[in-house]
């Protein structure tokens, strides 16, 4: 998720080679999109161009993962319309276990 907003902040730099359109038809072209750590806080920015994504890839195979529960994706309205357009014909597989990057720690 934080390389995807960072790519679209990108497209505002002048010396880009990659503007937001040319982006945005990357993303609703490609055939399998992963999404990881859905569900990060992100700002009003962010938001806006989730929901963007959300609706380009309505229909398509995505791979969306994150540690987040279903309460937490619709906490607030924004969340809530983005979740709502990602588990349109959405299979869901929860995975549950130990973070393994704090094995031993905890």
């Amino acid at each position: 998720m934080p390389q995807l907003l960072t790519a679209y902040k990108d497209t505002y730099n002048k010396n880009s080679e990659m503007n937001e359109t040319d982006l945005d038809e990357i993303i609703e072209k490609v055939d399998l999109m992963v999404l990881d750590d859905y569900g990060t806080s992100v700002n009003t920015f962010g938001n806006q161009k989730l929901f963007s994504v959300m609706n380009m890839r309505k229909g398509k195979h995505n791979i969306i993962t994150t540690n987040n529960t279903a309460k937490e994706l619709t906490k607030n309205k924004d969340l809530a319309k983005q979740f709502s357009r990602m588990m349109m014909n959405a299979t869901p597989i929860k995975v549950d276990g130990d973070d393994y990057r704090l094995k031993g720690l905890v």
